[in-house]
């Protein structure tokens, strides 16, 4: 059974249309167990979320999407600890454009790091199908945070299928 870790709701201004309770059952009629919701910057669905998925038996998971050094990525709670670094990141992007990566480094222990490969690092590599760069940027991601993963493009077209194939190819070098 897959989980899906990229969901926005309403409350991701102009990104997402779903309401939180269409979110948790739309999930559940598809015969999912879990779900996340990843907010663009902000965390105000999270109470809405916890209680409408409790309610259907669905496992809820918290996360944040952030942008930094002009790429996106999305952050996952592992547990309370990590949580909690999501509202300060949270707050922190509400009282100012950007995080670094070094803002949340020291709490991996408490986060899933998932890099998009679509507005990711990767984006221009792939376009340009200049993979030495796509090789050094996942090194320069691994110095800072050793264990992250790269969440690949859920596009349709060739054009994608073919990245995500080269771009998974890329990464089992890596592992």
């Amino acid at each position: 059974m897959s989980v899906h870790l990229f969901t926005r709701s309403h409350y991701s201004l102009l990104n997402g249309l779903m309401s939180v309770p269409d979110i948790v059952l739309t999930a559940k009629e598809k015969g999912f167990t879990q779900i996340a919701i990843t907010e663009h910057r902000v965390m105000f669905s999270h109470l809405e979320f916890y209680l409408e998925a409790t309610k259907h038996n669905i496992k809820p998971i918290f996360g944040l999407e952030v942008s930094f050094d002009g790429w996106t990525s999305t952050l996952l709670a592992k547990n309370n600890e990590g949580y909690q670094v999501l509202q300060v990141l949270s707050y922190r992007l509400s009282q100012q454009d950007f995080i670094t990566l070094e803002d949340f480094s020291d709490a991996m222990d408490d986060l899933i790091f998932i890099v998009h490969s679509e507005n990711g690092p990767f984006e221009d590599a792939l376009s340009q199908e200049d993979y030495d760069d796509i090789h050094f940027k996942i090194l320069e991601i691994k110095r800072l945070i050793p264990n992250f993963y790269i969440g690949l493009s859920h596009q349709e077209s060739n054009f994608f299928k073919i990245r995500n194939e080269k771009l998974s190819q890329i990464v089992k070098e890596h592992n």
